[in-house]
């Protein structure tokens, strides 16, 4: 018998065999995955699916699905597709015992947790440069000194990589003598007032890098914005995109960039972050020599594992089921061969990688929850709606009051360090838009595997009347890069969709 009011998790995922999915996993030479292990992609090709099996052309080999069957997956078709709740052992993470290991909002810590974090960071920085465990060797990670570079940037393994130097930053901390329970604070990046004084005080104001790191940082001493200015270009710059992204539902529009998702979600706002904290953070080369990255970057973590948590993603079967089709993040989440995240997977007695970075819960840690974060503005949003297509069964409705920019092949490897991208009509800049890599880009490997980014700007229509409209970049130096040395962009301009429930 059909059933009425089928979901997810409660149906219709057990509707494909393993087989089916292995089957239809790797994707063809030069064609998408398509995961059918997956709720997000399953419930936008519903459509499809529902042709294919309904006419018997699916799952290849047989058996055809029996008439309840291809009943049930209509109903919840009809239904917009609820994904219900996990079954028992998809939940195992979130019933697992309480972690031990908090991380607590920048603007909670009592006055004694802020003088042990002092003392935790002036135990590492006061270590030698040659020590595993001291500050400028663990800094050094990210990218400068030489010969390794280490950078996991606009990939999918961005957040997982971070995820584990956080881990491997804080036990370093935590080995300082009385400081065996110190845990990193994160940075709230929707704070809604200025960042505390005490993260302008030394040690955490600055520091100085007590040996040449190379290049053109001898006697290098990390500089930061004013807490006024940061917070003001953070609530125009970082925290649209920020509040954006939580409320995506796949891991592709959740992380933005990668797949040819929309650039303006989390790391969007990572580098924009980076961008408008000054001119340490948004140069990769010396970014994590800045004591506040690690507020930082435990802010991009703890987001993560609030929307895992809120999408059932917490386990490896739960997030592998909010990818949509992208092939390598579907890879990095599930081949032990492409799972590592160097330096840090043989760093430590247990094994780091992307598989085993999905659940926090297993490494001991969790996060309190934000006490500084600005409520959600619906105006803030209200430019992140509609999609550039649609499966054509769907209705729709043009959101005419909107138009979808993309600017397009910008090729990133050949601009010097981080850059800026605006756009313009006249003299009036529309958007601006940040993206965070070394000053060579062409030495790292992530960033040859990724060469093009693209920009998305999401305006009201009447914003873009009148004038005639231009793309400029400037580079790390401050300097104008000409449009053909950098890939000759293109731009498109389109008019958002938006899917009316039947």
């Amino acid at each position: 018998m059909a059933t009425d009011n089928p979901t997810w998790y409660g149906n219709i995922k057990a509707f494909f065999s393993q087989m089916d999915i292995g089957c239809m996993q790797s994707p063809p030479q030069g064609g998408p995955a398509f995961n059918l292990g997956s709720y997000a992609f399953v419930k936008s090709h519903v459509d499809q699916i529902y042709q294919v099996t309904a006419s018997g052309l699916m799952p290849k080999g047989g058996p055809r699905w029996s008439a309840d069957k291809v009943e049930t997956f209509r109903n919840w078709m009809a239904n917009d597709c609820p994904e219900g709740t996990p079954t028992q052992p998809a939940m195992l993470a979130q019933a697992s015992q309480p972690a031990t290991r908090i991380r607590k909002d920048i603007m909670t810590l009592s006055d004694e947790e802020i003088q042990k974090l002092k003392t935790a960071f002036e135990g590492i920085m006061a270590r030698g440069v040659d020590d595993e465990q001291g500050y400028y060797k663990l800094a050094g990670n990210h990218w400068l000194p030489e010969p390794n570079f280490w950078c996991m940037h606009h990939d999918p393994g961005f957040l997982p990589w971070h995820r584990a130097y956080q881990i491997v930053f804080e036990d370093a901390l935590r080995s300082v003598p009385g400081c065996g329970d110190v845990t990193l604070p994160y940075f709230d990046v929707t704070m809604n007032q200025e960042l505390p004084s005490w993260l302008y005080e030394a040690p955490f104001g600055s520091y100085t890098i007590p040996k040449d790191v190379g290049q053109q940082y001898p006697n290098y001493t990390t500089q930061r914005d004013p807490a006024a200015t940061v917070f003001k270009n953070y609530q125009t710059h970082v925290v649209p995109y920020a509040q954006h992204a939580m409320d995506a539902t796949t891991w592709e529009t959740f992380n933005g960039s990668f797949a040819n998702a929309d650039y303006d979600t989390l790391i969007a706002a990572h580098d924009h972050g980076h961008v408008y904290l000054g001119a340490t953070m948004s140069n990769q080369d010396v970014t994590a020599f800045d004591p506040i990255f690690w507020f930082f970057h435990n802010n991009w973590d703890r987001m993560w594992w609030e929307w895992q948590k809120k999408n059932h993603a917490t386990t490896q079967e739960g997030l592998l089921s909010k990818i949509t089709g992208d092939h390598a993040s579907h890879q990095t989440f599930s081949d032990e061969v492409v799972a590592g995240i160097a330096p840090f997977t043989d760093m430590s007695d247990n094994r780091m990688t992307s598989i085993t970075m999905i659940n926090l819960n297993d490494w001991d840690i969790d996060y309190a929850p934000s006490r500084s974060g600005a409520p959600i503005q619906p105006e803030m949003l209200s430019t992140f709606v509609g999609s550039k297509d649609l499966h054509a069964a769907k209705t729709f409705k043009l959101a005419t009051k909107l138009l979808h920019v993309r600017v397009d092949g910008v090729r990133s490897s050949k601009i010097r360090g981080t850059y800026t991208l605006k756009l313009m009509k006249g003299v009036e800049v529309l958007g601006t838009a940040s993206y965070f890599q070394p000053t060579n880009a062409s030495q790292c490997e992530t960033c040859l595997k990724h060469p093009l980014a693209h920009f998305d700007f999401k305006l009201p229509e009447s914003s873009l009347q009148g004038g005639a409209l231009k793309v400029s970049i400037t580079d790390a130096d401050g300097g104008d890069v000409p449009l053909a040395s950098a890939g000759s962009p293109t731009i498109e301009v389109r008019v958002p969709m938006v899917h009316m429930l039947e």
